[in-house]
């Protein structure tokens, strides 16, 4: 019982989660244009991992962010017919 538990818990974080993320995500703009300066750096942190080489600035997404790049780009999201099909007229 007390693993079945641990599972739920670890269910009910990981949706958690992932509502912070999407919220996160449809709200970005509004976040940055609203935001001071601390809460734009921690936007900023919270979505990219930033490096300063030399002159060269670096940065890579954190995960989920860079699967949100990468999803973008698959042309063929429904490589068959939808499966709630209705009829014409």
């Amino acid at each position: 019982m007390l693993e079945i538990a641990e599972h739920n818990k670890g269910d009910d974080c990981f949706t958690d989660k992932m509502i912070d993320v999407l919220n996160l995500v449809a709200n970005a703009h509004q976040y940055c244009v609203l935001s001071n300066a601390e809460g734009k750096r921690c936007l900023i942190k919270t979505v990219f991992s930033i490096k300063l080489t030399g002159k060269k600035l670096d940065f890579m997404l954190h995960s989920p962010f860079d699967s949100f790049v990468k999803w973008s780009k698959i042309e063929g999201w429904l490589p068959g017919p939808d499966s709630n099909q209705r009829p014409n007229g």
